[in-house]
């Protein structure tokens, strides 16, 4: 059994058990791309079938100009011959938007570079959110650090990570705004919280999301004096949370404070009266009028009529 191609070197004889089908699989994966594959829009949607086929991919992201960029990427292909069948190796850099959308899954920023990043297809996830299983090179770019990055992922003890915006701390947020949630925050200000959580998982980039906003704001100043009450957003195009799954934007769950366990889709009309009726039946219960004394909460950024007139 030959196998012929038009990279590395061109013809590869397979010397295994012709009746193991398993292993000439194998053989056959290993050779179908290059041992480096250059992350072009030629070759992208074939990287991304082949992972399709359990085959990790492994990506380093790198600019091709900075002279200080290159031994990162001799380590990376000095690794990429002991790591066939093991993983698709590519290189990509940052600028291209086939390039950005890779950068976009893998959760890279440009101050990251060079970085070296592992990823498989999430089938719970979409394009626009939490595509993929990522896995993170941390220290030193060598061979041997790359090799062992592999090593461990399919021994299964290299461990996933979720992208995340930095914490904002409660010190941190707008009095009357809504509360502001990042991956990392999630588990303690949603899941760990004592009060009742509505929460708007956005996309910046959303035309429905905008649309929502004014309202959500509003919402929140309307129900800034109710203590049992959160009103949150996360932005899901930069933060990712274990276990979830979203399919569109907005999507707005309900978190009550007595079952964080099993949240509630919101799927009605996206008005502030809709949403306080939707708290009064679902959440504890809260009068919606501000107690005698409570002036409200301002934005700082509009008058207190400006202010009054939007509630």
């Amino acid at each position: 059994l030959m196998m012929m191609m038009p990279h590395d070197e061109k013809l590869a004889l397979y010397t295994g058990d012709l009746h193991d089908a398993a292993k000439i699989d194998e053989f056959i994966r290993a050779r179908q791309l290059p041992t480096v594959t250059e992350f072009t829009p030629q070759h992208s949607d074939t990287i991304f079938h082949a992972s399709h086929k359990n085959l990790p991919i492994l990506a380093l992201i790198r600019n091709p100009n900075d002279a200080s960029h290159r031994a990162a990427e001799e380590a990376l292909r000095d690794a990429a011959t002991e790591l066939r069948g093991k993983c698709i190796v590519t290189v990509s850099g940052a600028t291209e938007n086939h390039q950005k959308r890779l950068t976009e899954m893998l959760g890279v920023e440009e101050e990251h570079l060079p970085a070296v990043r592992m990823m498989t297809i999430n089938p719970d996830g979409h394009q626009q959110y939490n595509a993929a299983h990522k896995y993170k090179l941390t220290g030193q770019i060598t061979s041997q650090t790359i090799q062992r990055m592999v090593t461990a992922y399919h021994t299964n003890t290299l461990k996933p990570y979720l992208r995340s915006e930095p914490v904002v701390s409660a010190a941190e947020q707008f009095p009357g705004s809504p509360w502001v949630v990042v991956g990392e925050s999630f588990q303690s200000d949603v899941k760990e919280s004592t009060v009742d959580v509505l929460i708007d998982f956005f996309a910046p980039w959303c035309g429905h999301c905008r649309k929502l906003e004014p309202a959500w704001k509003t919402l929140a100043r309307k129900l800034a004096h109710v203590k049992t009450m959160r009103i949150a957003k996360l932005d899901a195009t930069r933060n990712e949370i274990p276990g979830l799954h979203i399919r569109g934007f907005p999507t707005i769950m309900f978190y009550p404070a007595q079952d964080k366990e099993h949240p509630i889709d919101y799927q009605g009309d996206r008005s502030v009266d809709s949403f306080v009726a939707f708290l009064k039946k679902h959440g504890q219960p809260f009068d919606e009028t501000p107690p005698p004394g409570f002036k409200g909460v301002s934005s700082g950024l509009l008058t207190d009529d400006e202010e009054h007139d939007e509630m």
